[in-house]
């Protein structure tokens, strides 16, 4: 236990318990701040009687009023509601009236300092986190939630038994049924909103004129060098001084060789001028943040004398550095900020990505649509009814769009998905992980080939590290977006675009925020996700996310976004830190700058990720945490079997491949999409067989056993935790009674101060619940101890249940239809049943205490899908892969927010490369796309990077959308005479004209024998091999329709392509086919309930006697085949690889 040192209770260093000492130490800071408030009031008193006073409006004399209601709040557990005063533009104020307001505040503001900071040189004044507080401030929360819920926590007989308890009654205030009037801002910053300090201070302008490749030999020789060293750094990361000399060296190598660059300006010599003349360097705003409440100030904050201090804790904004710049004199310096945020406007990069995208920013327009039918986001119930600024008529997304009066352009409309998602980094190895947060957006508008290119994301800024900010500290970054994306959907912005060179007026609406489940309650307000009420979406209780209840629809309260709001406002008006934290802890709700958007529903908006909560959450919980953790899965046993079968499959390469060694460290961690394909193609087949081997004895008896194994394996767990916590302790102050102490007073270093050192309470905590504030690392509490690995086979009892694969196939099935590219109502109900059956069943099989957060999450997916359309539209994948770019980048051991702008400054400036590069490669000068293909070509092996990124998104814009194209390799060859017999008897069947042999004579057209081989198909946006082209006979295995919207599985093993004058194009597949086998297993094998339209049996090593030619166009998808025993029996069991799970019929 600690050594408690209060003034309270005089304690002197005597070891207390972990919460009573937290209540000494608030007990302390409630005295604290009482003294401090006795002294502003005393000092306020006196000042009234001199001529500058402090004007009612301003946060010195608002927070000395709050303070008194906010001691009626914690005597009363009620609150009362405040008028906000009216905006500007309520009042009907000019923008110079604006201006001249905002000079009176800031005086009176500059007068109010004095009296803070006579208060602020008490040892008992309030400090910064009475303001804001601090993420140890929701860690004593969540601390304190786990006592509360350790007697009667899920799983218990306690809680099983509950009743569902409603909401807790929302706090009382006057009027609060009333309708509430629009939010202009944070209830403690009155006013803080009525000017923007972040806008620009003059229009955004169009993208600068960058050169072309074009002109003359000279300018476009000029051209290609340029690009060439720009490529070398942004790619290959060489120094700016080797690429200056690059620039001189090729220049004189063109003279020396005879070249001449006499009609063009001579090349440039540094790279900063390659950059700006190829429009490569990236515009972007450093906004100074306070290094102590990380409050973000405008770019132009003044640099130096009074004003260069945070505007709410006076905290010096910027730090003086010496200049490195071998130009200036050697005392030169420079004032940069402390920490720092890079910002890029959503206007800015949008103006930049218009006009290449500006037809399909309108093609959803153009689509037909069917009730009951979700094929875009456009289908979703909330885009749909999106309200449109006052004073336009019908919903934001209406659809035609009505007829200007005036004749002018027609608005353009655009629609975000936004997201938030920190990233650890190690700086170095001798340095503490980094987090950083970036925020993203995505364009709804765009189909999925282009919105995922790297070209047309929107980076808004990366929240600066070392430590992930706090609810409170994130919606004060929030507030910047927030006040951008309000001008963008109320005024908008007019540009110039090359279908309307007049003007267009483009509006921008924010469809939801997508983020993990930590990182969503702090964007949204709500309290944690280890909260009591942890739900985004309803009032469950944590004791009873574990029964049948959690997984019933309407068990529940809902929560609503009115009433989200008036909570939100309550916690902000609570008087101080220790107010709003027991607010929380009641209401489960904080103040969220998004409640400022009056067409935002924060509940029904902010959306759990699906990437994390259905792959990384349900799929990895039963797969690692129950099958490998829990040792349901032996090492030696089911474990190794599992392995053999996963060595033995060939999967297609687009859909990547799965660890040879899955489930083990030594296996490494997966990805989502790793999660997926070993959810929807490897487990459906490896199931049943490990399933039929291994599982014997009573079905009851082992399921009563392996739960009794699984609760002395959390007693075990637990036991060990606490001797070793036992043990650190000890070994603490054994160390602290042997070592001399020294008198010295030791400051620490700069950078030291920025090392993220966490603390042990918070350390417990990460082990207690298994996150890390926004990340997706969870650690179970049946985590594996090293060494123990190999106790499980000296268990003599199998622990396999014949239910288990039934119970795993509901999931693979309710994955399949909600990851389909089209959703029906009638496929979302059935979705909805098989996601609330399987989790109910759970329960059963495993226990309540395997039971997380993420199960009862997944049960408003349906919902989530009727709201916002296909799964597609609302998740992160691309988020994360950027994430994972970020990390990827060489960077020193920067602090104070230089990191960050690093990452953002050289992603920019590399995707504006990358822009370039496919630019010139289009130009059709043969020299220049040569080159470029070279660059591409010494990259190819470089993962990771925004390069690869960009250039995998150009080759699946290629195929992207694509319904049909061939392969650019191909050969000529001769079509051997049995293939030709063939396919003269296909196309007489089947072309409109006369054909015949070229050895029969006649008036008919003769088939010519000489034919092009292509390497594959490009159908559907996916590349189907011809066997006989590659040595990978996975990317030859192809689904064909069949009658009756079947389909039956064969080998592609030639693409022909027939190109005479006399007749039509003609592309063929030549398909050699599987010969079906019986399906009759017996009852009781675990491949009855798995064969259905995905999963099917063929004869091994058997192919059909008669071969087929078939039109490209009907190959319906990949097939995954691997040998198996059914019943004892060697089969061919073959499943349909799609990474989405749209194709849905049967075969034949």
């Amino acid at each position: 236990m600690p050594p408690c040192y209060c003034r309270t209770y005089s304690c002197n260093g005597a070891t207390q318990a972990k919460s009573t000492r937290k209540d000494h130490l608030r007990k302390d800071e409630a005295a604290d701040r009482a003294a401090a408030l006795a002294a502003l009031i005393a000092q306020n008193s006196r000042a009234a009687t001199s001529s500058s006073a402090i004007p009612p409006s301003h946060p010195v004399q608002a927070s000395l009023g709050q303070e008194d209601r906010a001691q009626d709040f914690l005597s009363s557990d009620s609150t009362h509601t405040f008028q906000d005063p009216p905006s500007p533009l309520e009042r009907g104020m000019s923008a110079a009236e604006q201006h001249a307001e905002r000079d009176a505040r800031l005086e009176a503001e500059e007068r109010g300092r004095a009296h803070i900071a006579r208060a602020r040189a008490s040892d008992n004044a309030p400090t910064a986190e009475d303001d804001i507080g601090s993420p140890a401030d929701e860690d004593d929360e969540e601390d304190e939630i786990e006592e509360r819920e350790g007697e009667g926590g899920a799983g218990s007989d306690a809680s099983i038994a509950r009743t569902p308890p409603t909401r807790p009654e929302p706090p009382t205030s006057a009027g609060r049924d009333q309708p509430s009037e629009r939010i202009t801002c944070d209830p403690r910053y009155p006013g803080e909103n009525d000017v923007d300090p972040f806008m620009p201070k003059e229009a955004t302008t169009q993208a600068r004129e960058s050169l072309s490749p074009q002109g003359s030999g000279g300018e476009r020789a000029r051209y290609l060098l340029y690009l060439f060293v720009a490529w070398l750094h942004t790619q290959s990361k060489v120094a700016f001084k080797a690429c200056a000399a690059a620039l001189i060296v090729i220049a004189q190598i063109v003279v020396l060789a005879g070249g001449t660059f006499e009609d063009v300006r001579s090349p440039f010599r540094s790279l900063p001028s390659v950059l700006n003349a190829l429009n490569i360097e990236p515009e972007f705003s450093v906004l100074p943040t306070c290094p102590k409440c990380l409050e973000p100030h405008p770019a132009d904050h003044p640099r130096t004398g009074d004003l260069s201090v945070c505007a709410r804790c006076r905290t010096p904004l910027f730090q003086s550095k010496r200049r490195h710049n071998q130009h200036r004199a050697a005392d030169s310096k420079v004032h940069q900020p402390a920490l720092q945020f890079p910002h890029k406007s959503i206007e800015s990069q949008l103006r930049n990505i218009i006009p290449h995208v500006e037809d399909d920013l309108d093609a959803w327009r153009r689509k037909e649509r069917t009730a009951g039918k979700y094929i875009d986001g456009f289908d979703g119930r909330i885009p749909c009814t999106l309200a449109a600024p006052n004073g336009v008529p019908g919903p934001f997304f209406v659809n035609p769009l009505p007829a200007s009066v005036d004749g002018s352009a027609p608005e353009l409309r655009i629609g975000l998905t936004g997201g938030l998602d920190w990233f650890s980094y190690l700086r170095s190895l001798i340095s503490a992980s980094h987090s950083s947060g970036p925020i993203s957006f995505n364009i709804i508008n765009l189909l999925d080939p282009q919105r995922y290119r790297v070209m047309n994301l929107v980076i808004g800024g990366i929240l600066p590290g070392p430590k992930e900010q706090n609810t409170d500290e994130v919606q004060r970054f929030m507030r910047i977006f927030v006040n951008e994306l309000l001008r963008l959907w109320q005024d908008g912005f007019v540009m110039e675009t090359p279908r309307y060179p007049g003007g267009r007026l483009v509006r921008v609406i924010l469809i939801c925020i997508i983020c993990d489940k930590p990182a969503a309650h702090k964007v949204g307000g709500f309290g944690s996700h280890s909260h009591t009420f942890f739900c985004t979406r309803c009032w469950i209780r944590q004791s009873d996310k574990a029964t049948a209840a959690a997984f019933r629809a309407g068990a529940f309260a809902p929560r609503s976004h009115e009433e989200h709001v008036r909570l939100m406002q309550e916690y902000a008006r609570c008087a101080s830190q220790t107010a709003r934290d027991e607010f929380v802890k009641k209401y489960a709700t904080r103040w969220s700058e998004l409640a400022r958007l009056p067409y935002f529903d924060i509940c029904r908006m902010i959306v759990i990720d699906p990437m994390h909560n259905l792959l990384l959450g349900l799929v990895k919980t039963h797969f690692y945490h129950i099958w490998v953790q829990l040792k349901v899965l032996r090492k030696t046993k089911e474990l190794r079997r599992f392995h053999d079968i996963l060595s033995q499959m060939q999967i297609p390469g687009y859909l990547g491949r799965l660890p040879s060694l899955m489930g083990i460290p030594a296996g490494g961690s997966l990805t989502a999409d790793q999660w997926l394909i070993a959810a929807l193609i490897v487990l459906p087949i490896a199931l049943p067989q490990i399933w039929d081997e291994y599982c014997t004895g009573d079905p009851e008896i082992v399921r009563l056993q392996r739960m009794k194994d699984f609760e002395a394996l959390a007693e075990k767990q637990k036991a060990a935790r606490a001797a070793a916590r036992k043990e650190r302790e000890a070994a603490k102050v054994a160390a602290s009674a042997n070592v001399r102490q020294s008198t010295r007073v030791r400051k620490k270093t700069k950078r030291a101060q920025w090392v993220d050192d966490v603390p042990e309470e918070d350390r417990a905590y990460d082990e207690a619940h298994g996150e890390e504030g926004a990340r997706e690392i969870t650690r179970d509490i049946y985590a594996e101890e090293e060494g123990s690995a190999d106790e499980d086979d000296q268990r003599a009892h199998p622990n396999l249940h014949p239910d288990d694969p039934a119970n795993f196939a509901k999931l693979t099935e309710f994955l399949v239809l909600v990851l389909g590219d089209e959703v029906t109502d009638a496929e979302i109900d059935k979705a909805d049943r098989l996601i609330r059956e399987y989790c109910s069943e759970l329960i059963h099989l495993y226990g309540p205490d395997i039971i997380r957060p993420n199960h009862h999450y997944s049960t408003y997916v349906a919902e989530c899908m009727r709201d916002f359309g296909p799964l597609r539209n609302f998740w992160t994948f691309l988020f994360e892969r950027i994430n994972k770019i970020l990390k990827s980048y060489n960077s020193a051991n920067h602090s104070g927010g230089e990191l960050e702008v690093s990452f953002f400054r050289e992603f920019h400036r590399t995707v504006q490369q990358s822009r370039a590069l496919a630019t010139a490669r289009l130009s059709g000068d043969p020299c220049i796309a040569l080159s470029v293909d070279a660059m591409y070509l010494a990259t190819a092996d470089d993962r990771g990077t925004v390069q690869a990124l960009s250039r995998e998104m150009d080759e699946q814009a290629e195929d992207g959308g694509v319904i049909y194209a061939l392969s650019m390799r191909s050969v000529k060859g001769v079509l051997m005479p049995d293939l030709y017999s063939q396919v003269l008897a296909h196309l007489q069947l089947r072309l409109p004209v006369s054909v015949r042999s070229d050895i029969v004579l006649g008036p008919a057209t003769a088939l010519r024998r000489e034919v092009t081989f292509f390497d594959y198909a490009v159908i559907f946006q996916r590349r189907y091999w011809a066997s006989s082209r590659t040595n990978s006979r996975a990317n030859a295995l192809i689904a064909v329709a069949a009658e009756h919207g079947q389909y039956t599985v064969g080998e592609l093993t030639t693409i022909i392509g027939i190109s005479q004058p006399e007749l039509p194009l003609i592309r063929l597949g030549h398909v050699r086919w599987l010969v079906r086998a019986p399906a009759d297993v017996s009852t009781d094998s675990r491949w009855k309930a798995i064969l259905n339209y995905r999963v099917c049996l063929w004869l091994p090593d058997e192919y059909a006697a008669e071969t087929s030619l078939i039109q490209l166009d009907e190959i319906l998808g990949h097939v995954v085949i691997t040998d198996a025993r059914v019943d004892g029996v060697r089969r061919w069991v073959s499943i349909i690889a799609t990474r989405n799970g749209s194709f849905r019929t049967g075969a034949v």
